[in-house]
């Protein structure tokens, strides 16, 4: 059991990290950034939804471990139950990334947000290099 469980905690371990590299992925592509490609995404995703179902495997195995010991068949109980837990709680997180339309939708969005920006940074600096003729004092 101590072999199975080792390597339970060793797949947790990959989810853990995958969720936080798969997250990155789904806000960039959300938010428009170009930093990732949405095949990126859908690689980690396929690859984080295989290391929940190790991670499953490896509960089912120290599950299934035939015992004569209450103490050791309530620790294989605790094992899989926590385990269930921990999946409801992370596969959520793998929700499916936007459509390649939606993402360029954002994309154009931000883009056209960025030149009324530009242009309003290039207005305001003009003003400010050329301010407006004073008009003339009284005496």
């Amino acid at each position: 059991m101590e072999e199975n469980y080792r390597k339970l905690l060793e797949a947790r371990g990959k989810c853990a990290s995958l969720v936080n590299v798969y997250t990155g992925i789904s806000h960039s592509l959300r938010n428009g950034d170009a930093t990732y490609t949405l095949d990126e995404g859908n690689v980690k995703r396929v690859e984080l939804i295989k290391q929940f179902k190790i991670v499953d495997t490896f509960s089912e195995r120290i599950a299934g471990i035939r015992t004569s010991s209450p103490t050791q068949l309530k620790v294989q109980t605790n094992i899989r139950t926590a385990t269930r837990s921990y999946l409801q709680d992370n596969l959520p997180t793998t929700a499916p990334l936007p459509e390649l339309k939606e993402i360029n939708e954002i994309q154009k969005r931000r883009l056209e947000e960025s030149r009324v920006a530009i242009q309003a940074q290039k207005q305001e600096a003009l003003r400010t290099q050329n301010p407006s003729p004073s008009l003339p004092r009284k005496r």
